[in-house]
């Protein structure tokens, strides 16, 4: 592989840490890299993907496509805000550097949200065609997004991949055609990150980039729609 992550059959040593709001994340040493905010991971995860992403979708049914799995989170916050809303969600996410158990047991994200023991390990291990509850269908798929082929459009796309400085393959300009194409008319990209070279690609594509006051003091996220 060409990115900073380790080599094909290596993946960089993961450490637990607790966020500012008492949710757990992950972070490469190596890279000084978290997986999310140190400002709460949390509160993070619920601004970028569901406040500025699922909740702008107004549909009793929406699909979704995750870029970056990692933790986790992203779909377990889906899942709470689907069922708070009676929402029915396909919900589609690459990981191509899965959790250990050890890692995926380390995580606090069920006693802190609420969610049914199990819950986080049945989403670590699912597959494809996953009925997670009677609103929520998961697929996993452990591959790189130049590798993967989508087989329906999306509503949403959570764009979650590590820093364009730390892991560059997700987003080279082949990559974010591809997340333009399988987005539906009027779909939204979202993605904590803000780069300038990022929001230039988009808007070469046909995106309209707009950029949000970001969440616990961070200047601005990048939501885009096409």
């Amino acid at each position: 592989m060409n990115d900073n992550l380790g080599t094909e059959h290596k993946v960089l040593k993961r450490e637990i840490v607790v966020t500012a709001d008492g949710s757990t994340s992950l972070k490469i040493p190596e890279l000084d890299e978290m997986y999310h905010s140190k400002k709460g991971a949390i509160q993070e995860s619920q601004f970028v993907y569901i406040d500025h992403g699922m909740s702008l979708i107004k549909k009793p049914k929406i699909d979704i496509l995750e870029i970056g799995m990692g933790t986790g989170l992203n779909v377990a916050l889906t899942i709470k805000q689907s069922s708070a809303n009676s929402i029915s969600i396909h919900y589609d996410t690459l990981e191509p550097y899965p959790l250990s158990t050890a890692e995926q047991l380390a995580l606090n994200y069920e006693e802190i949200l609420g969610l049914p023991v199990g819950m986080m390990g049945q989403i670590h291990h699912s597959k494809t065609d996953n009925q997670i509850n009677a609103d929520f269908n998961l697929s996993v798929y452990a591959q790189k997004l130049e590798d993967w082929q989508a087989n329906r459009l999306y509503d949403v796309i959570y764009f979650d991949a590590f820093a364009p400085n730390k892991q560059k393959g997700p987003w080279v300009l082949s990559n974010l055609k591809k997340l333009y194409t399988c987005l539906k008319a009027g779909g939204i990209l979202t993605t904590y990150c803000a780069q300038g070279q990022f929001k230039r690609d988009l808007k070469s594509i046909g995106f309209e980039v707009t950029n949000p006051p970001g969440p616990m003091g961070k200047r601005e996220i990048t939501v885009a729609y096409k």
